[in-house]
């Protein structure tokens, strides 16, 4: 059967529609090359350098007249989410760029569309397949975080992450923490199973950024709970990150890079191993609805 072109141009439109509107259902954005240009993997250090600066700001707040300090509490909550997203493009981008990761995984199609411009910029330095894919992913959203991340990662990655921060550390582990001197791994365990003790509060950060967002409201929030923010902030972009190096590593095969994570996940890198195969063999991708 031959086509008149307008009818075959229509048709063609109406399938990459269908696909585009699919894949905007995923979590994935349209096309941005200035979201592309200069996402780097993601970076422990300047994760903790945007951190701190928010920690300080909270204890002045006492200091402050009422509405300074509520402005003060809408920028470090709006700012938390921020170093959320730019944590997990990193790490999604690692993810994929170094490990491999599932990508197929992530669409409902086994392509997307792409516009013409992008042909021009994708010879230029950091336009990887990572950058161009976690940049253009809402990791301000905690739900977009979660399916993307267990597509890519092939487990249920907050149910993982719910499960390590709730566990005590094997005995057999005694090791320091690398950033703070004398600090043993039963302390560093008692400060990370915080997240797990306060795991549906901490999502209520979400909730408060858009609130601040979308409106002009003052918010009523105690000084306490944006501190228990930073601290879950911390821990859940921190424990994210030694969970997609895990995966990476025993999809590469170098079990030996796991004992680096002994001391993050509190166990040994063969329970680390058995905890990670265990969570994927139970894990079923899940399907895309027309």
């Amino acid at each position: 059967m031959v086509l008149n072109k307008k009818l075959e141009k229509k048709l063609w439109d109406d399938e990459i529609s269908i696909i585009d509107e699919l894949v905007m259902r995923s979590g994935f954005a349209k096309f941005n090359l200035k979201k592309i240009e200069g996402l780097e993997v993601f970076d422990e250090a300047k994760m903790r350098n945007s951190i701190q600066p928010l920690i300080a700001q909270l204890e002045e707040l006492d200091s402050l007249d009422e509405n300074t300090a509520n402005s003060c509490k809408k920028y470090i909550i709006i700012n938390l989410v921020t170093i959320i997203e730019d944590s997990f493009k990193g790490i999604l981008k690692k993810q994929i760029d170094v490990y491999n990761g599932n990508v197929k995984s992530l669409f409902p199609a086994p392509y997307i569309s792409i516009p013409i411009s992008v042909f021009d910029s994708v010879k230029k330095d950091g336009f990887t397949k990572g950058a161009i894919i976690a940049s253009n992913f809402n990791l301000q959203n905690p739900t977009v975080i979660d399916q993307t991340m267990s597509k890519v990662l092939n487990l249920n990655f907050f149910e993982t992450i719910q499960e390590i921060c709730s566990r005590k550390p094997d005995k057999e582990i005694l090791i320091h923490d690398p950033y703070a001197v004398d600090a043993d791994v039963s302390a560093f365990a008692e400060s990370r199973n915080l997240l797990a003790d306060t795991w549906t509060n901490f999502f209520e950060l979400f909730d408060f950024r858009n609130r601040i967002i979308h409106s002009l409201s003052d918010i009523e929030i105690d000084k306490q709970e944006i501190n228990c923010w930073i601290l879950d902030t911390f821990w859940f972009i921190q424990i994210a990150e030694a969970l997609s190096f895990a995966v990476g590593v025993i999809n590469n095969k170098s079990f030996k890079e796991l004992e680096k994570l002994e001391y993050f996940f509190g166990m040994k890198s063969s329970n680390i191993q058995s905890l990670i195969l265990g969570k994927r063999d139970s894990y079923s991708q899940p399907t895309f609805k027309k």
